[in-house]
Formats: structure tokens, C-alpha cells, sequence
């Protein structure tokens, strides 16, 4: 509801507008395939004789997706709308999200679509917008806004308590109830082996025979240089599954863009630049085998050394 006509805002000085707003609503996803809650069928062929062999698995209770949306704000003005923006909360959940999970191959099927969860998206936007120069022929303004969103996941459907998400054969990422999402999920990093003398000798062995030292062995639990070292997270001695934490988001902080607008006369030049800070990126070039599994004799960048 704008007030921009009100008297009390005709004698407000400066502000020169202002509008309260919300609402409310529920809407539906159409990212549901018209059949992907059947069981489909397709030509196969057995014995060198035709016939017919499912080719989906279906699943009689999958839904839509449904999204429950809420939002508040104030656009404002000042200075003859010279000045001109927004302030914004908003919060949005959507529940039966629908996912390919996969399933064991012993079933014939490797995947079925499924509601696996409902997550929360909630936030804040801020715009601002000044005109510099503004007469008949010429308009020059400057435009920033940022947000900031926080997802979280509020419900997992079926047996499991969290969900996998997987890049290639590693996992990458963790869904659990009542953590944020995109969070990494791994094994935390502490270094490189053999960056000095003092380690060199506390890992290396001696030949029985010749008593010279072994810096590298053969075999499943060899360590050679420029191998990743894993921090033993529990101190069991061990470093395996139980030892992965959360390692950073991929959402985030904030972001936004800002960037001029020009108008001279009917000639009008938009630019618009956009950032983001505080997210966490998967380098899989750090994870590549040929990286991580050693030196050996080969030329390596210098960020191996980074510890």
C-alpha cells in the first residue's frame, strides 16, 4: 500500500514516498514428468524373440512439489524519488521436493523418483538507487542492491536421516535434517607429507640389510610425497568415514550487483556487475588422482607445496 499522496508524508521533508508490502501465497512445482510416477514398459528382445520389459520404476504416491511463500518490505524514496529502494524479508519453504534417488540394482532399476524432503530458503534484500544527474535530456544513476539467504533443510523423508550427493564416485555433499544446505562433506585437509627433515625421518624406514633410509613403500597404506595428509578428527588412530565434517558452504554470504545507467536523450547505456562472498568452491583439480596420488618424476605447480 503506497502513501505517497498522504498529507502527513507532504510534510515530511525529505521522504518522498513510501510503501508497505507483504503476501502470501501457495503455488505448485511442474517439475513432475506426466509419467514419471508410472511404471513404464519397452520393447526387449529374449531368446531372439520379441517381447516387453519395464523400463521405469514407478512410484503411485509421488507428488507435486509445494512451495509455501512469505514476504514484507519497504520501498522507499527521498529527495523527489531521487532516491528510490527496497527492504525486503522473505521466506519460503517447499516440502515433497521431488528427487532421483537411487536404489539397489537387485531391484532391476538403478533409480526412482521420489518426495524426499522439504527444505526453507529465508532472507533479506536490500536495493538503493541515486540518480547523480537528472534533467530533461540526461539521467545518470547509480544502482546497488545485496541479499543475503540461509537454506535449510526441515524434513527427510523415508529410512534415512540425511541424503548423499556425490561428484563422480566421491561424495561431495551432505543433506541432513536441521543443517543448512550446500554444505561440502568431506575429509579435512592438514597438509602435505614430507615438508621437513623432523617428518622425513619419523616416516621413512631402513633397508635391514644396507641401513639406508626408505622414504617411500609399496602397497595399500604406502605414503609418498606430496600425498594429502587427513586430520584424525575422532583420535581413534584411524582416519576413515567416521572422520569426514563439514568442510564449508557453497552458498554465499551475501550477493548482489551494482552498476550506471546513462540516458541522453533516446541513447540509453546500462551496465550491471554482480559479486558473491563467502562460499566455499569443489576444486576437483585438487582431488584428480594424478594430483593427489604423489610426485613421482614429473613437474608439478607450486601450489603442491601449500600447507
Amino acid at each position: 500500500m503506497g502513501c505517497d499522496r498522504e498529507r502527513f508524508l507532504q510534510s515530511a521533508g525529505a521522504l518522498s514516498y513510501l510503501k508497505l508490502r507483504s503476501s502470501y501465497g501457495l503455488s505448485g512445482s511442474q517439475v513432475l514428468g506426466n509419467n514419471d510416477w508410472r511404471t513404464l514398459y519397452a520393447s526387449a528382445q529374449y531368446n531372439e524373440s520379441p517381447g516387453f520389459a519395464p523400463s521405469q520404476l514407478g512410484n503411485d504416491d509421488l507428488r507435486w512439489e509445494q512451495t509455501r511463500s512469505f514476504d514484507a518490505g519497504i520501498d522507499y524514496g527521498f529527495f523527489k524519488d531521487r532516491l528510490t529502494g527496497t527492504l525486503g524479508y522473505y521466506e519460503r519453504v517447499t516440502s515433497d521436493i521431488i528427487y532421483t534417488k537411487n536404489i539397489p540394482s537387485s531391484s532391476a532399476f538403478t533409480s526412482v523418483k521420489q518426495n524426499i524432503a522439504s527444505i526453507q530458503n529465508r532472507g533479506y534484500e536490500f536495493d538503493i538507487n541515486y540518480d547523480v544527474i537528472r534533467n530533461r535530456n540526461t539521467k545518470l544513476s547509480l544502482n546497488f542492491n545485496v541479499a543475503h539467504n540461509v537454506s535449510k533443510a526441515l524434513e527427510i523423508n523415508g529410512f534415512n536421516d540425511e541424503l548423499l550427493i556425490y561428484s563422480g564416485s566421491a561424495q561431495a555433499m551432505r543433506i541432513k535434517k536441521g543443517e543448512p544446505l550446500h554444505q561440502w562433506f568431506g575429509f579435512k585437509w592438514s597438509g602435505r607429507y614430507y615438508q621437513s627433515m623432523e617428518e622425513y625421518n619419523l616416516l621413512s624406514t631402513e633397508n635391514p640389510t644396507t641401513g639406508a633410509k626408505i622414504w617411500y613403500q609399496s602397497g595399500l597404506n604406502s605414503i609418498r610425497p606430496g600425498d594429502l595428509r587427513y586430520e584424525d578428527i575422532n583420535g581413534d588412530g584411524i582416519v576413515n568415514n567416521d572422520d569426514r565434517v563439514a568442510l564449508g558452504s557453497a552458498q554465499p554470504k551475501f550477493f548482489g550487483g551494482f552498476g550506471p545507467s546513462l540516458r541522453w536523450k533516446n541513447l540509453w547505456i546500462q551496465t550491471n556487475f554482480t559479486f558473491s562472498y563467502g562460499a566455499k568452491r569443489y576444486w576437483y583439480t585438487n582431488s584428480a588422482n594424478w594430483y593427489s596420488t604423489g610426485l613421482f618424476l614429473k613437474n608439478y605447480p607450486s601450489y603442491v607445496l601449500d600447507s
